[in-house]
């Protein structure tokens, strides 16, 4: 994704998508898998789920089926604004 392909006000964030081919008389557990990308909303997520997946494993929206779609978020401590301007001051302010 490049930066000028995202819409003006939307972030590009981390999500990851969990899908599997369609279960079928012959494969009654297919095999499932789990992909991490970017993309600006779950809508667009799937899409690029789906695209991989057809590159990859020659498996198609059709013949598929999402399990679930989570985003993904850093883990640890929140940083807020506050932390970064007081972190990043100095640095703009040639000190």
């Amino acid at each position: 994704m490049t930066k000028g392909s995202q819409i003006k006000g939307h972030r590009v964030r981390q999500y990851q998508v969990i899908g599997r081919k369609a279960p079928t008389e012959k494969e009654a557990e297919p095999q499932i898998f789990r992909m991490k990308l970017f993309a600006t909303s779950p809508v667009s997520a799937k899409s690029r789920f789906w695209y991989f997946m057809h590159q990859y494993q020659k498996m198609k929206k059709s013949t598929g089926e999402i399990l679930s779609v989570n985003e993904v978020r850093a883990r640890g401590r929140k940083c807020g604004g506050r932390e970064w301007r007081a972190w990043r001051a100095p640095a703009l302010l040639g000190l």
